[in-house]
């Protein structure tokens, strides 16, 4: 009875061992658009899903640096991110030295690190933010909401001020007007909750 019970013992810690470790088991939670940040040290990227394939430079990557998922599953064996990388393209990374980036890593990726406040002409990361806002207000479709709709311009005016404190309001975050980390996080993980990424 207690070589059954060791038995047993063993296979289940086994199975929990192989489940934590398992790479396969990591491509399910990430989709399309998604962030991830490399987890190991001086990476190669592949030109195609596998390490038969030549890497894309004499260049390796870095732990912690994160990276824009083109698609989640890109051979058989669900083993490889197809990736982008600027001023090369599509590359491939095998999923084991791979985590997901958390929701606010990725919000700073998708919208910048700056705090954007009142005053200012933010470009082209504040009008994803612009954007995004005005997809909440298609989602919630109420006559209140669609008129808090602004032209995603980069600017930062008064009719942009009310559409930020009443988004931050429904996220139930201090509605201040500055949309720092927390602002961008929910509406990060509200935009990837609704599969709008």
């Amino acid at each position: 009875m207690k070589k059954m019970k060791r038995f047993i013992a063993l296979a289940l810690m086994a199975i929990t061992l192989m489940a934590v470790t398992s790479p396969a088991l990591a491509v399910y939670n990430v989709k399309e658009n998604d962030y991830i940040v490399l987890t190991s040290d001086y990476v190669n990227f592949r030109k195609g899903p596998g390490t038969n394939y030549e890497t894309i430079s004499n260049t390796t990557y870095r732990k912690n640096t994160i990276w824009k998922v083109i698609n989640p599953a890109t051979n058989s064996n669900n083993q490889w991110y197809k990736i982008n990388v600027p001023s090369y393209g599509s590359a491939y990374v095998r999923q084991d030295m791979c985590g997901m980036a958390s929701a606010q890593a990725a919000a700073n990726e998708r919208y910048s690190s700056a705090t954007f406040y009142k005053t200012g002409n933010w470009k082209a990361y504040f009008m994803a933010v612009q954007q995004d806002m005005n997809a909440y207000c298609d989602e919630k479709n109420t006559a209140t909401w669609l008129a808090l709709k602004v032209t995603p311009d980069g600017a930062y005016g008064n009719l942009t001020e009310n559409l930020v404190l009443a988004v931050q309001r429904a996220f139930s975050l201090t509605a201040d007007g500055i949309v720092g980390g927390n602002t961008k996080t929910k509406l990060y993980e509200w935009m990837r909750q609704e599969n709008l990424l």
